[in-house]
């Protein structure tokens, strides 16, 4: 963030959406953005059958649930990789 940035934080989607609208704070002209990556949650999925899949064909699979990046990594449990892929 820029020194002359301020953060708010909001407690639900809806106050999100409000704050995103503002435009004006008092007489002062404002540009009102969500954070780049303070947004956004990491999930893990798991399954054997990720090998088959793409990160790109993960992301657009998933789209519609606001999912805008997969990383594949792999992990290793009882000797066995498995496949994993980190959305976020």
């Amino acid at each position: 963030m820029k020194s002359d940035d301020l953060l708010v934080e909001s407690s639900s989607l809806k106050q999100s959406e409000q704050l995103l609208s503002i435009t004006k704070f008092g007489d002062i002209p404002i540009t009102v953005n969500a954070h780049v990556s303070l947004n956004y949650i990491k999930r893990v999925m798991s399954s054997d059958e990720f090998w088959m899949v793409s990160d790109t064909e993960f992301v657009s699979e998933l789209e519609a649930q606001k999912v805008i990046a997969a990383r594949r990594i792999t992990l290793k449990r009882d000797g066995q990789f498995i496949p994993i892929v980190m959305s976020y």
